[in-house]
């Protein structure tokens, strides 16, 4: 061990923890130890003050030691994120319903529709969405086994609302219950969040998904016309330079039939002019 004042074997600085400074030895005064607490009546013993293993969900940092004290500690399950995240798909539901509205509206008083009225496709997903709302999956509490007992209802405009004490109620009575009913894996029972998520896919994946399909068969329709009005406008274009051709021969032509007939106006005067003088000298 170093002193910072230049000197070990002095009794300042860092030196002063020396037993004896001119030998520079150390006196223990307390050997270390594992950390040990009685949790619930039963004796645990770690190397860390840190403990995460005992109660799932919990860590329990030792600060310092009181055989004396018996320390309580509650817990409770905290359902916010839970909330969170259905408060958000609650308003992206919303805010996707309103957008299919407009897409598919007709105006009567304008006589103007949507860009996507008669669309087949954008009618298919909002029925599938609705069609969602309504689905229960099996094998847990009947409770909990639909978003409208979750707290999730839907009014006449298609729209949803979340009823935050009921969606409390149900997590706090059959927390496993509604982990389930959203997440479960289980092949023709899935939960309500992995359907959602499959038939968005089905829909919004780019190599196979529906409306992927349908923007590339658009694009190529697209494609396929702005070619044909290319090829249109090249044959105007042949078309136009075919007739100005034509005019400006026809204008030569003009020019020369006036000039010949300029020529035969001279040529019919001078023989009137002729036949005048012959009668006269006749006569």
């Amino acid at each position: 061990m170093q002193d910072g004042d230049g000197n070990n074997t002095d009794s300042s600085g860092l030196s002063s923890l020396y037993t004896d400074a001119a030998s520079q030895t150390l006196t223990e005064t307390q050997a270390a130890a594992n950390a040990q607490l009685t949790i619930n009546g039963i004796s645990v013993e770690r190397s860390s003050n840190e403990i995460s293993d005992l109660v799932d969900g919990l860590t329990f940092s030792l600060k310092s030691a009181d055989p004396s004290k018996t320390v309580t500690v509650s817990s409770s399950k905290d359902f916010g994120g839970i909330k969170n995240k259905l408060e958000s798909f609650v308003k992206s539901y919303n805010a996707l319903i309103d957008t299919l509205k407009e897409q598919t509206a007709y105006n009567a008083a304008t006589k103007e529709g949507g860009t996507l009225l008669g669309d087949s496709t954008v009618s298919r997903i909002g029925l599938n969405l609705s069609r969602m709302i309504y689905e229960t999956v099996d094998g847990i509490d009947s409770s909990v086994n639909s978003l409208s007992k979750l707290g999730i209802k839907v009014d006449e405009s298609g729209h949803l609302s979340l009823d935050s004490e009921k969606l409390t109620n149900a997590m706090e009575s059959h927390p496993e219950d509604v982990a389930t009913f959203f997440t479960s894996d289980e092949t023709g029972n899935e939960g309500i969040a992995v359907r959602l998520d499959k038939m968005l896919d089905g829909y919004l994946k780019s190599s196979t998904g529906i409306l992927s399909a349908k923007t590339d068969g658009l694009q190529k329709s697209i494609d396929k016309i702005e070619d044909q009005i290319e090829r249109i406008n090249d044959r105007l274009a042949k078309r136009e330079e075919n007739l100005r051709h034509q005019f400006d021969t026809l204008e030569d032509l003009l020019a020369q039939f006036q000039q010949t007939s300029g020529q035969l106006d001279q040529q019919l005067l001078a023989i009137k002019n002729l036949n005048s003088q012959i009668s006269k000298s006749r006569g």
